[in-house]
């Protein structure tokens, strides 16, 4: 199987861009988990 960026990239409204450091890594975490779930359950 291929990823592409489509599959994992992540768009930050200007207000997620705007948060500090720990709550960008927060919201970046939860991203990647819920990209992982998504892919795992395609198998």
């Amino acid at each position: 199987d291929v990823i592409t960026y489509d599959n994992v990239h992540v768009n930050f409204t200007l207000e997620e861009a705007l948060q500090d450091p720990f709550e960008k890594s927060l919201y970046k975490g939860m991203v990647t988990y819920r990209n992982l779930t998504a892919i795992d359950t395609k198998e």
